[in-house]
């Protein structure tokens, strides 16, 4: 058997006559499939807890991951093989949290609000194929290093410290995310990976196959610059920072 647990955002609208319904239609299903578990509900956070049959959980999952009544899906843990179940008499035990406010509960609610809170923040600022490990309840620092071929690729911005000179901090910080920002966002939808952030430099990877897409990125940032550049204010930051030559600062390294 397998053993999942997840913790998810409730979209806002999202009335509490619907979540109660959600918990009945569960329990109604998961006797069907020989799912049992727990469903906590407090302030618009799910945490649940599924267990059964490892093709059952994974089917179940797949829908979880699909419906749009939540947000921010993130499974905690992953166990398997599971000898024994920690549920076996409930088919989907739902407990709303929001109906309790004694000395006892509330560090159980404290705890799912900082579980939502720190996941949200390690999938922002880590590494995607690092926050895909974890969604998924893999634990990281077991995960053994392996040597793969992959393009590379870099790019910054040319001049960068004469921008720091002559421009007031909160301006270089904000043309530098602004750079970043772009940068990620082209190269993600090419495929790749950021890898790391160096100042004003970009680290990114694609795999061994994509080297096209890794030149397909780095041609639109260079674009993206330009149309940036083209319709900035004559004394804007942005019109400072894209007139400067791109082009040699982009490179694809395999």
């Amino acid at each position: 058997m397998k053993r999942l647990t997840y913790i998810s955002q409730a979209t806002p609208e999202l009335s509490m006559s619907v979540v109660q319904h959600i918990g009945e239609i569960s329990a109604r299903n998961n006797q069907q499939c020989g799912i049992t578990g727990v469903l906590l509900f407090l302030d618009g956070v799910f945490f649940q807890i599924l267990e059964g049959e490892t093709q059952q959980i994974e089917q179940l999952y797949e829908k979880i991951l699909s419906d749009e009544r939540h947000t921010n899906i993130i499974c905690l843990k992953t166990e398997y093989p599971v000898t024994e179940r920690m549920f076996p008499d409930w088919a989907m035990k739902m407990i709303d949290f929001n109906q309790y406010d004694d000395i006892v509960i509330r560090p159980v609610k404290s705890l799912l609000h900082t579980l939502s809170e720190s996941h949200q923040i390690i999938e922002k600022y880590t590494q995607p194929a690092i926050a895909k490990i974890i969604t998924q309840g893999i634990n990281p620092l077991t995960v053994q290093p392996r040597l793969v071929e992959k393009v590379i690729m870099f790019s910054d911005i040319v001049a960068f410290s004469t921008f720091t000179e002559i421009l007031p901090v909160k301006e270089v910080v904000e043309l530098v995310n602004h750079y970043c920002t772009t940068c990620t966002r082209i190269i993600s939808a090419q495929g790749g990976e950021v890898i790391k952030f160096i100042g004003d430099c970009v680290m990114a990877s694609f795999d061994a196959t994509q080297t096209d897409a890794a030149l397909h990125a780095a041609i639109e940032i260079l674009q993206q610059f330009k149309q940036m550049r083209q319709h900035a204010p004559p004394n804007h930051p942005l019109s400072l920072l894209y007139r400067t030559d791109l082009t040699s600062s982009n490179s694809v390294k395999k």
